[in-house]
């Protein structure tokens, strides 16, 4: 049909197969015909039974790669070609393609056809014959997946050979027309693991004095062809492939195809390099910085580059004879293997092979290199602290508690961020001096860590960057202990200012003088961050007057303050994105009212602030922060984050 519309008109003669149909275009009978590489190859050389060579016959494009299948009649284990010798073995019919492929592999083993019980038989009388264990072994050439081989391996009568690569390598070198043919399980139900055998390609030929405008039209049209594209292999056919020429038209689309490949390979190649040249130009500072502090990330691109660049390199050299590297996504895939193993994905050519040498020298340099950071990175990492009592945890300390210094609100406080109205208990980690032993919690969730809480050595160890907030804790029995608090912030902003810059660990920190409340204030400043400064002087004279003009507003205040399952206190969660989002505009007013609607679904929640940023606006009038957004926190009299949560989810739901 295709070749109808392109103007060539094709009359189809059944035949017996591949060897009738080269000596029908010898007599003259056939002007095209369709063959086998290996008897195409016979033909043009005048072996296998033919008795001239066919000089004048000439490729014009391989369609597809036929695979020849060995099949081992189970239980039977074979696990070499030459155990074969002696067993009963179906060949395919007497003068068939499978016959001469049988015996090709056959002498590549050193075997002959006579050495073994040979059986000419068709596939269907072989697959039978299989079944009924009245054979051993059968060798089968067709197209991928063939029919009666995936009926033998469903029904478990028969199992798939894969020969060994010395015999792939002597049956290639001998026979230059034979290629590697990857099996893969999706090709046939129950094979587990890809099988790796020897392939032929059907090609379509035809006598050298056919007019080189009628091939050129002919080839255009095939190649023009979506479906035959898709179906086969439509490119060119080089002397190093099947050893027999090819027309002029199909060498010079075959020149066109190459040059278009190195073309596309080239453009992708400098696309690439143009982009990490634009990241590289951008983000100059990130990457350097990135890489001068994780050389796990060097060698990462190590590996990525070699791998990449490998799997190109091999791809170009071995996709025309190598089924390994046919396509760029097969050739990634092998490429990998073959920076870690030079097994299993071997390259053919000798080129390949030398460059499957280098990616995998380079390989196992790299391997050496992430063993040796690795090595170095575990004794740096591990090894070390565990001589320095038990600091191995504090590297992978996050989201914790710090208590930098210890007082007698201290066990409260412990208990308190363990109670069993907060959502998870964190790990809490108490930096004290030496000598403090009082009151000390000991616990799987509380980590006792020796050292002063104003220094930076010590804060470092308890990772206090990666902390969830840090309580700084002043002694009462310490002239300096408002100094030494202030000295404990500066260190701390220091520290988060050189790990994570763009975050600033929440410090809350008691002072006892409130003339220092603004010194400390503004020493917390200098690294940005939240700071909340707890002054008991301070808040007790608040109190005070409140409780003044409000008698038991102070019983008001230490029931909020205080954790307890079943009592309201004040919880604080973050406003979520997709409650943001909705459709649905959101202010704290209209939170607030739904709060009031949802408390006769037994809901007790009463939203009282909003944190935006650093700023805490308390009971916000209508207008004052408009909406919602994201990044913003909500302070609510709840019995706990749950039910400031659930009330999120109920006004996403409505």
């Amino acid at each position: 049909m295709v070749a109808r519309q392109a103007g060539v008109e094709i009359r189809v003669l059944p035949s017996e197969g591949s060897r009738q149909n080269l000596a029908w275009l010898a007599e003259g009978r056939a002007d095209l015909a369709l063959a086998q590489s290996d008897v195409a190859w016979e033909a043009y050389t005048g072996h296998g039974g033919f008795r001239r060579p066919l000089t004048g016959l000439r490729a014009i494009a391989p369609l597809y790669t036929e695979a020849v299948h060995v099949l081992i009649h189970r239980p039977l284990y074979i696990h070499r070609i030459e155990d074969l010798r002696g067993k009963r073995v179906a060949v395919g019919p007497a003068g068939s393609g499978t016959e001469a492929n049988a015996s090709q592999v056959l002498a590549a083993a050193g075997l002959t056809i006579d050495e073994v019980a040979a059986r000419h038989l068709t596939l269907e009388e072989a697959m039978a014959g299989m079944r009924r264990g009245e054979l051993d072994a059968a060798f089968v050439t067709s197209g991928v997946p063939s029919m009666a081989v995936a009926g033998a391996l469903k029904d478990g009568s028969a199992s798939l050979f894969e020969p060994d690569q010395d015999l792939m390598d002597r049956l290639q070198e001998a026979l230059p027309f034979f290629l590697t043919k990857n099996i893969e399980p999706a090709d046939y139900p129950g094979l587990g693991e890809q099988v790796t055998t020897a392939g032929v390609q059907a090609l379509l030929v035809g006598r050298g004095d056919l007019p080189e405008a009628m091939v050129d039209t002919l080839l255009h049209a095939l190649s023009s062809s979506r479906e035959l594209r898709a179906k086969y292999r439509l490119s060119g056919l080089g002397s190093s492939e099947a050893a027999i020429p090819s027309f002029g038209p199909a060498r010079r689309y075959d020149a066109i195809q190459s040059v278009l490949r190195r073309r596309k390979l080239i453009l992708g190649i400098i696309a690439g390099l143009l982009v990490l040249a634009f990241a590289a130009a951008r983000f100059q500072g990130s990457i350097w910085r990135l890489f001068r502090r994780d050389d796990f990330i060097r060698v990462g691109v190590y590996f990525s580059v070699v791998w990449i660049a490998g799997s190109l390199a091999l791809y170009w050299l071995e996709h025309r004879v190598n089924d390994n590297y046919s396509t760029l996504w097969k050739s990634m895939w092998s490429g990998l293997i073959t920076v870690y193993s030079l097994s299993g994905k071997e390259p053919l050519t000798f080129e390949g092979r030398v460059v499957g040498i280098i990616i995998y020298l380079l390989g196992l340099a790299g391997l050496v290199w992430l063993t040796e950071k690795l090595a170095s990175f575990y004794v740096e990492k591990k090894i070390i602290p565990l001589f320095r009592s038990g600091f191995a945890r504090m590297h992978k300390m996050k989201d914790h508690y710090v208590i930098a210094g210890w007082n007698e609100k201290g066990p409260g406080i412990v208990a308190q961020l363990h109670g069993e109205d907060l959502n998870d208990r964190k790990l809490i980690v108490i930096l004290t001096e030496e000598d403090q032993t009082k009151d000390l919690p000991s616990n799987g969730l509380v980590h006792i860590e020796r050292g002063e809480r104003a220094s930076e050595a010590a804060l470092r160890r308890v990772n206090v960057q990666a902390a969830h907030s840090v309580i700084v804790l002043a002694d009462d029995e310490d002239p300096a202990a408002d100094a030494h608090t202030i000295l404990s912030i500066l260190a701390i902003r220091k520290i988060c200012s050189e790990q994570h810059p763009a975050r600033q660990v929440p410090v809350i920190a008691e002072i006892f003088d409130p003339k220092n409340v603004s010194l400390a204030t503004f020493a917390s400043g200098e690294g940005g961050g939240m700071l909340e400064i707890v002054s008991s002087h301070e808040m007790g004279q608040g109190l005070l007057t409140q409780a003044a003009v409000h008698p038991g507003l102070s019983s008001v205040f230490r029931k909020l303050l205080k954790f307890g399952k079943g009592d309201s206190e004040i919880h604080r969660v973050r406003v979520p994105e997709r409650f943001v989002r909705k459709n649905e505009e959101w202010s704290f007013d209209r939170l607030a009212r739904w709060s009031l609607e949802q408390r006769s679904q037994g809901m007790d929640v009463i939203p009282i602030a909003i944190q935006r940023g650093q700023e805490v606006y308390i009971n916000p009038g209508s207008g004052k922060l408009d909406l919602l957004q994201e990044g913003d926190f909500l302070f609510a009299i709840c019995d706990s984050p749950r039910e400031l949560e659930r009330l999120y989810q109920t006004a996403v739901a409505r």
